[in-house]
């Protein structure tokens, strides 16, 4: 030790670190926009509904960017990542000029990858994967969902009008499109300028909406709140609340998210993946669910790795606390913030000191158990009610008291 005829401090960091959570309110849109506003296959971000306009100007005919925007702020502000799958030298007609309805499948799926690119430019990936005009081809659906998995979000892609809705359990099996991270919407919707739009993008603006004004945020579910913009959807489905056998009632039972007429309310309606029938448990068909553990998950890989590297504990001698505590310490904390805004009903978290064995300590890991629990929605509502006639007497009686 070296000689020192004076005071030194020693320095100590200790104790649990704060946890910053990851955004979760950003949309990934793929589709098409003129390549001399927007250059294709390329990441750009709209920083909201301002930077959008000021980046693609006037609206133009054929390019799908556009009505997509349009949907997403007719419900909240919010952050998009877009990649334009439009390439006007190779995109083009017969006569040599640009045409952006010759963009194809694989141009769209191709075009995902750049998503990719999103965490190390930006700090943030997509949370809400959309392709509206092309996400209604089974294989871009499917693209967009094993993106969403790898993003910890959640895609939202369209069934065509064309499907009977007693027929969309068979259209999924028969295309694969029943997963964990994807939600599929049907039918289409109707705008008040008498064109149709593609629920998705307007199922994206209402999950925004939600993360952004209701107290449980991503918690929530984004079912029998209004849709913005849409005068009702691109064909009547029947509801009534307490007959399964209306349409609504089994497009939903077939795991299939759609919009819900009932007494001058256009609200969009269900609260399911399309994981749902074939899977049950709610971590795999309930969407505030797959969306709460995805974001939890990120949140604390990213936020955790500044322990990486630290001694793991030190003798009960010492004065140092250990590292391993303060990460218990950490998660925890982050998982009662959840809690006390409502995205979680119910929170559990410590070392797993079962699964953490002298050979896993002697290897560097440590293992901690967590139990995030979100709500539940309220699909049914059950009634009982009784007619007792002997309440009669009763109250005969009661009239000579």
């Amino acid at each position: 030790m070296v000689y020192i005829h004076g005071i030194e401090t020693v320095k100590y960091k200790v104790g649990q670190r704060p946890v910053v959570e990851v955004r979760t309110a950003v949309v990934g849109l793929v589709g098409t926009a003129p390549d001399d506003k927007i250059p294709p296959r390329t990441l750009t971000v709209f920083a909201g509904e301002e930077d959008a306009k000021n980046k693609l100007g006037d609206p133009q005919p054929g390019f799908t960017v556009w009505k997509a925007l349009d949907a997403i702020f007719d419900h909240e502000n919010t952050t998009v990542l877009f990649v334009n799958a439009f390439d006007s030298t190779i995109h083009v007609d017969a006569n040599g000029n640009p045409d952006p309805s010759l963009v194809t499948r694989t141009d769209i799926i191709n075009a995902m990858s750049e998503f990719d690119k999103a965490f190390t430019e930006f700090g943030f990936t997509p949370k809400i994967l959309i392709a509206p005009g092309f996400s209604h081809d089974p294989g871009v659906a499917v693209e967009l969902a094993s993106r969403a998995k790898k993003y910890r979000g959640i895609a939202i892609a369209d069934v065509p009008d064309t499907i009977d809705p007693l027929n969309l359990l068979a259209y999924k099996q028969t295309n694969n499109l029943s997963d964990t991270h994807l939600i599929l919407t049907y039918p289409q919707v109707k705008l008040p300028d008498g064109s149709k739009d593609w629920l998705s993008s307007r199922l994206a603006g209402l999950i925004v909406w939600n993360d952004k004004n209701k107290p449980e945020s991503y918690g929530a579910v984004p079912s029998n709140d209004r849709i913005e913009g849409i005068l009702g959807p691109s064909r009547n489905l029947t509801y009534y609340p307490n007959d399964p056998n209306t349409e609504v009632q089994q497009v939903n039972a077939q795991g299939v998210y759609t919009i819900m007429s009932f007494l001058g309310r256009q609200v969009g309606f269900g609260t399911r993946t399309s994981a749902f029938p074939a899977l049950t448990h709610p971590a795999d068909t309930l969407i505030n669910w797959v969306r709460v553990g995805g974001i939890i998950d990120e949140t604390l890989e990213i936020n955790l790795v500044q322990f990486l590297d630290k001694i793991m504990f030190y003798s009960p001698e010492s004065q140092l606390k250990s590292v391993i505590t303060d990460i218990e310490d950490t998660i925890n904390d982050y998982l009662r913030t959840l809690q006390n805004r409502g995205v979680l009903i119910y929170r559990e978290a410590r070392i797993d000191r079962e699964k953490t064995t002298l050979q896993e300590l002697l290897q560097g890991r440590v293992h901690y158990y967590l139990e995030p629990i979100p709500g539940v929605p309220i699909e049914g509502i059950v009634i009982h009610r009784v007619m007792n006639s002997n309440r009669v007497a009763e109250v005969f009686q009661k009239l000579f008291q």
